[in-house]
Order: structure tokens, then sequence, then C-alpha cells
């Protein structure tokens, strides 16, 4: 069954990447993962249809692709208790383009500036799951204070976190000696795209 906008709703921005949006429905606390023109640019590339095609049926098999690894991986490394699979869910048409609208003021300039970071509207499904900007302990908190209690949510990021094997790349060149995230940091602070180079580094995540 296709979700629809809820009468009235205020979608909250939630973050994005290169290839979705991600936004929220403050009335049942989920999270709906829309795909951008990127990530369907990608697909016609891999799989290559008529122009006139959308290509709905490759984006649904990416998207239980991610269903999977979160089940059968992540679930069994960090238990069911911490770990909740997303759904693929079908999704009405005009849906997309109305969270993407309503949060559009809420975006970074940069990400409104691209055609590729539009929200495609040929996509018929979304990645929807339990928004966990709305999570309590719910052993400790009493049931009326719930709604109450503030949460704060934390992502993590490692990004690529090891440097290649010396098998594969000679010791000297640099590509042994810096990651890759700290690579293209540089670069990206070079070409302008980022005002200064981050401090953090993905090696001193397991560093110790």
């Amino acid at each position: 069954m296709a979700r629809s906008m809820h009468e009235n709703a205020e979608w909250k921005y939630r973050g994005e990447g290169n290839c979705s949006l991600v936004v929220a429905d403050p009335e049942t606390h989920q999270v709906y993962r829309l795909v951008k023109t990127y990530f369907t640019q990608a697909m016609e590339t891999l799989y290559p249809l008529d122009s006139s095609e959308p290509c709905c049926d490759h984006i649904v098999m990416e998207m239980r692709k991610i269903v999977d690894y979160v089940t059968n991986v992540m679930q069994p490394l960090l238990s069911p208790k911490f770990v909740t699979p997303p759904v693929v869910a079908e999704i009405s048409e005009g849906f997309a383009e109305e969270a993407e609208k309503t949060n559009q003021d809420m975006r970074p300039a940069s990400r409104r500036k691209k055609s590729v970071d539009l929200v495609d509207v040929r996509s018929r499904s979304a990645l929807v799951m339990p928004d966990f900007c709305f999570v309590s302990n719910r052993d400790s908190i009493p049931v009326e204070l719930e709604e109450s209690q503030p949460t704060i949510s934390i992502e993590i990021k490692p990004k690529k976190a090891f440097i290649p094997s010396p098998v594969a790349i000679d010791r000297t060149s640099i590509k042994h000696q810096v990651c890759k995230f700290c690579m293209h940091q540089r670069l990206k602070t070079k070409a302008g795209k980022w005002p200064e180079t981050s401090h953090y580094c993905p090696l001193d995540l397991f560093s110790g």
C-alpha cells in the first residue's frame, strides 16, 4: 500500500548525502530516505534502460540490499536490541516532491544548487525506519515523562579507516602514509569545496 502525505504534516529535515534525502514525520516518528537523481543516474549506468523508462525496479532492488545488510550483518553484530532494519515502502505520487519542498530552507546551500541533489520524482519507493531522534530508556523513565525527555543523536561515520597494504602500493607512496579520507579532505580544501581540512582521521577511531 502506498504511503501518502499526512494532511498538514510538518516534515522535518534529518540530513542527506549524495544519494538520498532523509525527512522525518513528527506524527509517526518515522523517517523516510528518498533517493536523489545522483543515485538513479548511477543505477542507469549499471542497468542501462530506455530513456523513457524509470529505473524503479532497480531502485527497489538496491534498497532491499540495504535491508538485507542491516538484517543479516548489522543486527547479528550489534544485536536486534540496538538495530532496527528499515522497510521498503511504496510512496504515492507527489510524496517526495512535497517532502523536499518543505525542507528546502533547511538544506545546505551547496545541496540546493545541483540538479543531482534533487529528489528523483520517478521513484515510487523509500526506505522507512524509526526516527531515533525520539528514543527513551523505557526501563528507567516513567511513561508520563517519556515525551518530555530530550534525546541526543550521534552519528559515527568511520569512513575508510585503513591504509592499503604495501603489497598493493609502494611503501614510499603517499597512499601508504595517509588514509583516503585525509587525502580527500586535503583535495577538497585545495579545490575550495571546504574552508579548512578536518582534524578528524578515521584511523584514530581504532588506534586506541
